[in-house]
């Protein structure tokens, strides 16, 4: 997600108070957290009768995910009606089930670019979205007649259509796309639903997210990015994901800078998505011209129950000088510093070892206690830094944050809105969350920006579809 920063904004009407902050965050009820059910399912055939597949739809005003200690890439936005299916396998009682995927959705054809697809055909090449694919070798030939996308040619499931970002006041396009578990032949997505209470849990969820964005981390540590803006939109559809493709692609005039110029300008495109942050309309029709750097997220344990972290003496101690006396949410293990840890179980040695070329562990980038809203999922202090630079104390910058654990415990709240009584055929909506720690990424200027090794926070708000095929 390089160039996907949240934000380190100053104060004043954009800065992100917890009054301004996205309604659409809040749970319905915040105290409604069910217990996670025994997920194990017996991995038979579905019986008769019972649904085969659900889709998923994601609600992309009230998700987010917040990566690393700097606040920079804190509050990150999804699209909205990103969308995608998995396969189920359902007990006798059709009830609790096991799923896997993605799958190709319902109405997609084997056959790429049918006219007759009725379904969002999300299954695309990554170097250039326009087109439909079933193998890596559809994609290869495109490769070899035009370069302009840096994306391997590869055929993916993408979550959802080219995402428009700020990153701290640098205009970016991101592409997210699922891809399996490295070294291991695993779905990208796997979990359990019992459909009668909608209690849900990914206990996988695995995608990759590619951007526009260029980070350079100097040697003193200063932060500076350049991008090739926006998303190019798709302008004038009166109907998003009909498959008719009645808009036009256009550059985004949305934002400070210029938007970015998609090879597909002046083409029809068919809406699949929009914006949070800039409400552009955004098209698999419509790709971004290249990737800079990627980031692999490998999501574990995203839940309805939501995730709780307690302050005690197992955490480890922090590496960075100005919080070597401070416990941190996470270190590193001493048998090998790219794998993350909560405490000493997660390590054969010990956790919170220091290793010098690492960007050194610390809770946040705060000079004043962090205001940690757990309806929100986001917190605010005044930061001690932006983008690397050190502030003086007159100078006054509001910036995400995660809460140190001598501020007591941290929650992001999970819940299911569906009801027993509710038909198993009826779409309900789930709030899924987790917290965990993200050891850092192959990339220095990534783990400079973000604060990697360090804690991450995921929340998707989803719609959930059974479906019989």
């Amino acid at each position: 997600m390089a160039g996907c920063f949240g934000s380190a904004t100053p104060s004043g009407a954009d800065a992100p108070d917890a009054t301004t902050m996205d309604a659409a965050m809040r749970p319905p009820d915040s105290s409604r957290i069910p217990d996670v059910f025994d997920a194990r399912v017996e991995r038979n055939d579905t019986p008769e009768g019972c649904p085969t597949h659900m889709r998923i739809r994601l609600n992309g005003d009230g998700s987010l995910s917040s990566i690393g200690h700097t606040g920079l890439g804190h509050a990150l936005r999804f699209n909205r009606d990103a969308e995608f299916s998995v396969a189920l396998n359902c007990d006798l009682a059709c009830d609790r089930c096991a799923f896997t995927g993605p799958v190709r959705n319902q109405g997609v054809s084997d056959t790429p670019n049918v006219d007759a697809d009725e379904g969002i055909d999300n299954q695309r090449c990554l170097n250039d979205t326009r087109v439909a694919c079933r193998s890596d070798a559809e994609c290869e030939d495109i490769a070899a007649n035009d370069a302009f996308n840096r994306n391997p040619p590869r055929c993916r499931f993408l979550y959802g259509a080219p995402l428009a970002v700020d990153t701290g006041g640098t205009a970016a396009c991101s592409l997210l796309y699922f891809v399996p578990q490295r070294e291991r032949d695993e779905s990208p997505v796997e979990g359990t639903v019992d459909l009668r209470t909608g209690v849900t849990n990914f206990s996988r969820m695995h995608f990759r997210s590619t951007s526009n964005l260029v980070v350079v981390v100097d040697d003193d540590g200063v932060v500076s990015a350049a991008a090739g803006g926006l998303c190019s939109e798709c302008v004038g559809d009166p109907q998003p994901n009909d498959g008719r493709a009645e808009g036009t692609c256009q550059v985004s005039e949305r934002g400070d800078s210029a938007g970015e110029r998609s090879p597909a300008l002046g083409m029809p495109c068919d809406t699949n998505g929009f914006g949070t942050k800039f409400e552009g309309a955004y098209s698999f029709g419509c790709p971004a011209t290249r990737s800079a750097d990627s980031v692999d997220l490998d999501i574990e344990n995203l839940t309805t129950a939501g995730r709780r972290w307690d302050p005690d003496t197992l955490l480890p101690m922090c590496t960075a000088d100005d919080a070597s006396d401070e416990r941190c949410w996470c270190g590193v293990c001493s048998e090998d510093p790219s794998r993350p840890c909560e405490d000493d179980g997660d390590c054969e040695g010990t956790c919170g070892s220091f290793d010098p070329n690492q960007v050194p562990t610390v809770n946040n980038n705060c000079r004043t206690p962090c205001a940690w809203d757990p309806d929100l999922s986001r917190g605010t202090c005044e930061a001690r830094s932006l983008r690397g630079v050190p502030l003086d104390d007159a100078t006054v910058v509001l910036s995400d944050c995660f809460p140190s654990p001598s501020q007591g415990e941290m929650i992001v709240p999970g819940f299911s809105e569906r009801s027993e009584d509710t038909p198993t055929s009826e779409p309900f909506m789930v709030q899924v969350a987790t917290l965990a720690c993200s050891g850092p990424t192959g990339s220095p200027s990534t783990n400079m920006t973000f604060g990697l090794p360090g804690p991450t926070l995921h929340v998707q708000r989803l719609q959930i579809q059974p479906e019989w095929r």
